[in-house]
């Protein structure tokens, strides 16, 4: 049998207009807006219910008990009894009440039992919400971090040393889409003690304004978007463009956004203005991780300078420094380590002339402690200090290497390609790669001609390697890189120091002997590193989680280190202690003039007899320097 028809014609599946269809219909809508509207609806039936039973005991005069006539509200007030507690039916009497009084109780248990499934359920509910993490935060002043990458406890990591000491706005609230439960297990193996902040993690959708506004992020002093490996780019935009809607056009709160690709960052300062401030971690992380493969000892200088809560990168305004010149800034400063400068319309100029003068709103860029105190200018007695260099300006130059590779990976196309950016002609290098896992192609590095790169397929690198040993005594540094895909980051990294145990068995002792580097993939496993002959290891994951924390505490750090990091320009470099004419007894101030005599700014020191680095050092310290013992400073490049 043929449907119903509708007016325009069309068949009406059968059924579908009938009364009992379009009751379930609505009592079905009805029923999806909520645990409450179940509520009122069972309460509602067990009014009729009620109301159904007294009426009946009225219209027959009788009731539940041998009490006699008792009314209508009476009848009412004992059927309602009975749907709640089905004792009460024990005293009934006649057999007509007591069949009233069975239905009635019978219905009171469905009632009962639906109800407490209709509670439980809407418990339940709650709970997984709240476990979840589906409420708006109430915290103010914190930072916030979106997204979820690999990186995330190692970001949560360098935030919490952020927080350390501050009054107020101490926590850190998590939004991504993963379970908060999983997110907070992952989050204490890698930070261990939270060094009494608070990590509040909830569960959404980034790029959604509804989900962004449970992290309040326009309450936040700082928010940090991850990029997620999976989402690419496309996902960190959509994020920032969330964040934005949230926060409003005018909104003073810094965005820090990680991106793959350096086009992405541009259009990204382009289009949401000042206060977005991208960062390509694989590139700044090549870049940092090179100042590592310039010189000894140049890479823990650069690592000490990105760990947060040391001697950190800070940009500050002194309305009291304005009119004096830099050189008398840099021996005169009690706060820090000046190195530069941040002009209102200039940028950032690192190693400025030292008769340029401070002006209006002009801020200085220094290297300090945020522990250190006293006053902003020391009082500086009138004499000259050492001669400083006497073969002119203090310059860093490139240096003739002979690097040996032993694997490869993305990292290494990245880091080599920056490497070979900043050596002098006539260095080279060779890569020994797995002839299964890496073709010949993929090697890429940087701008140094093809004969200068040598590129050997081995069945067992390692063992080629070692089988060599008139290749590592003609290199200069030996760089192990990890194997990406050796699994877990534990597994690779096991392989990698089993790597540096048996090139350390075939090193010798003399002082041409190469320094080794050794790239990690789980910061934790640089415990063994040290004893097993490396000079110093590379964990890319941590450095980006640094790079991040140290952005969004101060973003103008991106443009500092970029610029340190930069082929020309100031950058960083270890100066012998004999170059500056000095010997003995000296003080940090000393060191400071004596740099500044050869157009650099000093910022620490490097001791040869424990190798220990002194990064911002009170300027009234008195120490002793001589052979071996380098001035770490901020140089310019060239001639």
């Amino acid at each position: 049998m043929s449907g119903d028809r509708t007016p325009d014609g069309a068949a009406r599946g059968p059924g579908t207009g009938s009364l009992r269809h379009r009751v379930r219909y609505h009592f079905d809508n009805l029923l999806a807006r909520g645990t409450w509207v179940t509520l009122v609806w069972l309460g509602l039936v067990t009014l009729a219910a009620v109301l159904t039973s007294s009426l009946l005991l009225a219209i027959f005069g009788v009731t539940f008990t041998d009490g006699g006539r008792s009314g209508w509200l009476e009848d009412f007030w004992q059927s309602l009894l009975r749907v709640m507690d089905p004792g009460t039916m024990a005293s009934d009497v006649g057999w007509g009440p007591r069949l009233l009084a069975l239905l009635v109780t019978v219905f009171g248990l469905l009632v009962a039992g639906t109800l407490i499934g209709i509670i439980a359920a809407a418990v339940e509910q709650r709970i997984e919400g709240m476990r979840r993490g589906r409420s708006v935060v109430i915290q103010s002043d914190h930072l916030v971090v979106l997204g979820r990458s690999d990186r995330l406890p190692v970001v949560v990591q360098q935030l919490l040393l952020t927080q350390s000491g501050r009054a107020g706005g101490d926590a850190i609230v998590v939004l991504a889409q993963e379970d908060p439960a999983e997110l907070d297990r992952q989050v204490r193996a890698a930070a261990g003690d939270l060094r009494g902040s608070r990590v509040v993690y909830r569960s959404g959708d980034p790029t959604s304004a509804a989900d962004l506004r449970i992290a309040r992020p326009d309450h936040a002093r700082g928010v940090v978007v991850l990029a997620d490996p999976a989402g690419g780019d496309a996902r960190a935009v959509e994020t920032v463009l969330g964040v934005q809607d949230v926060l409003g056009p005018d909104s003073p709160v810094p965005v820090t956004v990680e991106v793959e690709r350096a086009d992405t960052a541009g259009h990204l300062g382009l289009a949401c203005g000042p206060n977005v401030h991208p960062l390509v971690a694989h590139q700044a992380v090549a870049r940092t991780t090179a100042f590592a493969l310039r010189a000894s000892g140049l890479g823990r200088v650069v690592d000490a300078l990105l760990k947060v809560g040391g001697c950190d990168i800070h940009v500050w305004e002194h309305p009291d420094l304005v009119g004096l010149t830099f050189a008398e800034v840099t021996v005169r400063y009690g706060l820090g380590r000046p190195i530069g400068i941040i002009g209102t319309d200039s940028g950032v100029e690192l190693l400025p002339e030292p008769g340029a003068r401070l002006g209006d709103g002009d801020r200085l860029v220094v290297l300090a402690h945020t522990d250190r105190t006293g006053s902003v200018l020391r009082d500086e007695p009138a004499r000259p200090g050492p001669v400083g260099p006497g073969n002119g300006s203090i310059r860093w130059r490139p240096r003739r290497e002979r690097l040996v590779v032993l694997g490869w990976n993305d990292f290494g196309t990245r880091l080599l390609s920056t490497w070979g950016r900043t050596v002098s002609p006539g260095s080279s290098v060779e890569v020994v790669v797995d002839a299964n896992r890496v073709g010949a192609g993929d090697v890429v590095v940087g701008d140094l001609p093809d004969d200068q790169v040598v590129v050997t397929m081995a069945e067992s690198p390692l063992a080629s390697v070692v089988g060599r040993p008139d290749l590592l005594a003609g290199a200069t540094t030996v760089l192990v890189l990890a194997d990406h895909s050796a699994g877990p980051a534990s597994e690779a990294d096991a392989q990698t120091l089993l790597a540096l145990r048996a090139l350390q068995r075939t090193r010798g002792s003399g002082r041409d002997e190469p320094r080794f580097l050794v790239e990690l993939l789980d910061a934790d496993s640089n415990r063994l590193v040290g004893r097993l002959g490396a000079e110093d290891w590379i964990a890319s994951p941590a450095r980006t989680g640094q790079l991040l924390a140290q952005l969004v505490e101060e973003p103008l750090r991106r443009e500092v280190l970029l610029t340190l990091a930069a082929d020309v320009g100031p950058t960083i470099d270890l100066v012998p202690v004999d170059e500056l004419g000095l010997d003995g007894s000296v003080t940090i101030a000393d060191l400071a003039r004596a740099c500044l005599a050869g157009d650099a700014v000093a910022v620490g020191l490097r001791r040869r007899t424990d190798d220990a680095l002194l990064l911002d050092p009170s300027p009234d310290l008195v120490t002793t320097v001589g052979p071996g013992d380098q001035v770490i400073a901020i140089v310019r490049t060239g001639g």
